[in-house]
């Protein structure tokens, strides 16, 4: 399975808080909600809610590694506290002397559900250069940047298609009142840069692990076809082999072990004769 894009908003305010808006997220399985937030007060508290549930923090970082200075926050929300499809409101909660917010959200669907964030890269840097990422991923995989800046944040490039999902530029006058997120396919090292503005840049990045799916036949066993599922009786030990005469109904009862989520994956079961070509195992 790989990493795909789902769908990204965001909004920004200079009000009391809470900040509010909506994101709709899609169907699809083993989703991940990110959402990225500025605040422009380095006392300042943030929370976040998705559909009134929590979302876990994962990483922040304050603009020159400063903690006198404004901080830009990373929130993560996998598929576990996720809704069914539809649009629910993304709740940022500040206090703390924070009076400018700004925020992003991005969803994904097909991230691993155990580890789904990885390859953490963050900084910060002073007006005047050009603003360069770069991001440990591998193919069907996804990266994933948040970067709050003093000013609007100007001209996206870099390697690998990155693609700016969320622009929210509310002013200058601080460090980061404003929030930009992009997206850029998994390879083994994505670069995301912007063009130098005349402010502070503080980012985080991230690599949004695929969902694997691997299975394993941890066993086997022939059965006679004399019986219900219950009451039918075995032709064998389990994992061992048979030999049995031609036309004979036999059943055969397997245990695979799955590593991932299987669950909206299409599997069939096959058989061929000694000799010939696969085919498909009907139902009755």
């Amino acid at each position: 399975m790989t990493v795909s894009y789902d769908n990204a908003s965001g909004s920004k305010e200079s009000a009391p808080s809470p900040l509010t808006w909506s994101h709709t997220i899609g169907s699809g399985s083993n989703r991940l909600l990110v959402v990225g937030v500025t605040n422009n007060n380095s006392a300042g508290t943030v929370s976040v809610t998705y559909n009134s549930v929590s979302m876990t923090e994962w990483s922040h970082y304050h603009a020159g590694n400063d903690t006198s200075h404004p901080f830009l926050t990373f929130f993560y929300m996998k598929e576990a506290n996720l809704p069914s499809s539809g649009a629910y409101n993304v709740v940022v909660t500040y206090g703390g002397g924070t009076t400018v917010v700004t925020a992003g959200a991005i969803s994904f669907a097909g991230a691993d559900q155990t580890t789904p964030l990885q390859n953490e890269v963050k900084g910060s840097q002073g007006g005047g250069s050009a603003l360069t990422v770069t991001i440990t991923s591998s193919s069907g995989n996804m990266a994933v940047l948040f970067a709050g800046s003093g000013s609007a944040a100007g001209t996206l490039g870099g390697t690998g298609s990155p693609t700016e999902r969320v622009r929210q530029d509310f002013d200058g006058s601080a460090y980061m009142n404003n929030i930009v997120g992009v997206t850029a396919p998994g390879a083994a090292s994505v670069q995301i840069t912007y063009t130098d503005i005349s402010d502070w840049y503080t980012w985080i990045g991230a690599d949004v692990k695929a969902n694997v799916v691997i299975l394993d036949q941890e066993g086997f066993r022939f059965r006679n076809d004399d019986g219900d599922e219950d009451a039918a009786t075995w032709k064998e030990a389990q994992d061992t082999n048979l030999t049995a005469a031609k036309s004979v109904n036999t059943r055969l009862r397997v245990i695979l072990d799955a590593t991932g989520d299987p669950a909206t994956t299409q599997y069939q079961l096959e058989y061929r004769r000694s000799g010939q070509l696969w085919r498909k195992v009907e139902a009755e």
